[in-house]
């Protein structure tokens, strides 16, 4: 129930915080300096950085990355979503995907230079891919329909989608 707007503040109220965290993350990713934003300090360059909460910051996380789907859907039993962020190894991503699978191994997965513009993500739910909110392919997406079907999302994609949807609360000293 209610309207989309107070739906919407009332998600960013819930995992905004943690969700500007993620993407504070992501962005840091392969730079070897973490990230200190308020929320969590993450030293280093850690290949996982592993959060655990309960059913209440596991739907709303749900109801913003995946749109209605699951917005009166309770999460199951000892349910787990993951953030998985890749980078191309070049500008030609979409010929890494192999045709078997997810393509997955066909990614280089650690690469020293972080470019935002060849990093994608792709979100799995209880080890499925979670279908993404339909706003949330971009145009850098798009036009990699092979990732696209692969569950990949271009991180800008990405990002840009949840400053759109104004679900990111930066912290104080951002």
């Amino acid at each position: 129930g209610g309207s989309p707007d107070k739906r919407a503040q009332t998600l960013r109220l819930n995992v905004g915080r943690m969700l500007q965290h993620f993407v504070n993350v992501m962005h840091n990713a392969g730079r070897g300096g973490g990230v200190d934003d308020g929320v969590d300090k993450v030293a280093g360059d850690p290949s996982m950085v592993l959060y655990s909460g309960h059913d209440w910051t596991l739907m709303p996380l749900l109801m913003v990355l995946s749109g209605p789907a699951h917005r009166d859907t309770w999460p199951q039993y000892a349910a787990d979503l993951t953030l998985e962020l890749w980078e191309s190894g070049d500008d030609t991503e979409e010929s890494r995907i192999g045709s078997g699978g997810s393509g997955s191994d066909d990614f280089v997965g650690r690469n020293t230079t972080p470019r935002m513009a060849n990093r994608w993500v792709r979100v799995l739910y209880c080890g499925r891919r979670l279908p993404l909110a339909a706003a949330c392919t971009g145009e850098t997406t798009a036009a990699s329909p092979q990732l696209a079907e692969a569950g990949f999302v271009a991180l800008k994609d990405f990002v840009r989608f949840l400053e759109d949807g104004d679900f990111l609360i930066k912290s104080p000293e951002q």
